[in-house]
């Protein structure tokens, strides 16, 4: 099973969000967006588990969710809150990715490095990179003219964060939550 931490937005924010990807999806010649109810921002890649991956998928499920409590218990996290900020792509084989971004802040970076660390000391292989908040919003968009998008201004308060497991079926992602963790809980 493939499986990262995020955050997980509510109902509204996906909705501001598919604002832009449908506006993407009108100037773009190709390309996929992703579904509203996958907009997420990744604080951890951890990769397969179980079958393929790493083995003792049982007890690698149970390490990650002591790692997430255990991280949010020693930070004392509250609620906090985070901004959109501003659009961006990136090349990819098939045309750009393009992402929402968010403003950095010193306690989101220090969730994503902290997990990062504890995973890593538990034995996932964890790639280690600059952390940079963004949402994905479309995969291998190709476009014949220049794209204008802009991003919702938009606050959003993170009360918690989430184990996501990530499937294909029928030729989509989906996601599913498997694990939560609360904020002051």
């Amino acid at each position: 099973m493939r499986l990262f931490v995020a955050i997980d937005f509510s109902e509204e924010i996906k909705h501001d969000l598919l604002g832009v990807s449908t506006e993407l999806v009108r100037q773009a010649s190709a390309g996929r967006v992703i579904p509203e109810e996958n907009y997420h921002l990744t604080l951890v890649f951890i990769g397969e588990i179980g079958k393929g991956g790493y083995s003792g998928g049982g007890e690698q499920l149970r390490s990650i969710e002591e790692v997430i409590a255990g991280v949010c218990r020693r930070k004392a996290l509250e609620a906090f809150t985070i901004r959109l900020a501003g659009i961006g792509s990136f090349k990819s084989v098939k045309g750009h990715n393009w992402w929402v971004g968010v403003e950095e802040h010193p306690i989101l970076t220090g969730l994503a490095t902290s997990l990062t660390d504890e995973l890593c000391e538990r034995g996932f292989a964890i790639e280690r990179r600059n952390f940079k908040p963004h949402i994905t919003i479309g995969r291998s968009i190709v476009c014949k003219q220049p794209i204008e998008l802009y991003a919702p201004e938009r606050d959003i308060v993170v009360d918690g964060i989430s184990l996501m497991r990530s499937d294909r079926k029928q030729d989509r992602q989906v996601y599913t939550e498997i694990f939560s963790h609360r904020f002051g809980v």
